[in-house]
């Protein structure tokens, strides 16, 4: 979570599509997230589609990668009985999956705005 979290904050201030405003956004939101375990956001692949529309989660997969070459995507396992999400380990990937999901909870834009 940190690593996502570095990498997110480093694209507002520094990478190709560096924004101010964002960053500000970032730095102003991120107090609200609720990074509890048992955050829906953190479950969205492995959420039906009634539970993402009971989370209000429809929105979310404008954030995230493309599914349509169907690759099957994760950031972790949630584990029911101790209410516990596990993250995966250091994929970039799921490293950056958990960016989009921080991106959509502060409000920033999508970083595939503008992507074909």
């Amino acid at each position: 979570m940190l690593k996502s979290l570095a990498k997110l904050t480093h694209d507002c201030a520094f990478g190709q599509n560096n924004d101010a405003e964002q960053l500000e956004m970032l730095f102003s939101k991120i107090e609200e997230i609720d990074f509890s375990h048992e955050t829906p956001v953190w479950r969205y692949y492995d959420l039906s589609e009634e539970e993402v529309t009971e989370n209000r989660l429809e929105k979310l997969r404008e954030y995230l990668p493309d599914d349509s070459d169907g690759k099957q995507r994760s950031v972790g396992l949630y584990n029911t009985s101790s209410k516990t999400m596990n993250f995966a380990g250091h994929d970039k990937d799921k490293m950056q999956i958990l960016g989009d999901m921080i991106r959509f909870m502060c409000g920033l834009p999508s970083r595939r705005q503008g992507q074909s």
